[in-house]
């Protein structure tokens, strides 16, 4: 008589188990070579859609945008205020970075040449953007999102 298989054991010689992600219908099913692969895709899956710690991807303007909305924005009180960061954030920082480019991957030079092109402008508009590259990279830092803060 033939040794029974374990429900997990495919004929293949491959592991399959199921995760059920909240707030989803269907579960989510894992298959992997070995048992230590398994629980390795298990870990990853649970840590990117459960635990939503996976955000080590995220565009740097992505992060400047929700340090914004979720820090700063909450804090202005003045109309013209709000019109004055906004007019920082989009005409003088957006147009700098490539919005693919991943927030782990901005160095000193390119915040230094987003600060270039700020040459002849007011000094409020060069504290706006000075102030709001250096707030997002230590929010970026704080998220856990960057390892070391370039614009220092």
């Amino acid at each position: 008589m033939p040794a029974r298989k374990k429900a997990s054991e495919r004929v293949d010689k491959r592991y399959k188990t199921k995760m059920v992600i909240p707030g989803q219908d269907k579960p989510v099913w894992i298959t992997a070579k070995t048992k230590k692969e398994l629980e390795e895709k298990k870990r990853q899956l649970r840590q990117e859609l459960i635990d939503g710690t996976r955000r080590d991807d995220m565009p740097f303007v992505q992060v400047l945008v929700e340090w914004f909305n979720t820090d700063k924005k909450p804090t202005i009180k003045s109309v013209s205020t709000m019109n004055n960061w906004q007019n920082a954030i989009n005409v003088h920082i957006l147009p700098h970075f490539d919005h693919r480019k991943l927030c782990r991957a901005v160095t000193h030079k390119d915040l230094t040449d987003c600060m270039s092109h700020l040459k002849g402008m007011n000094a409020t508009t060069i504290g706006l953007v000075r102030s709001a590259l250096r707030n997002a990279c230590g929010y970026a830092i704080d998220e856990g999102l960057m390892i070391r803060d370039p614009s220092r």
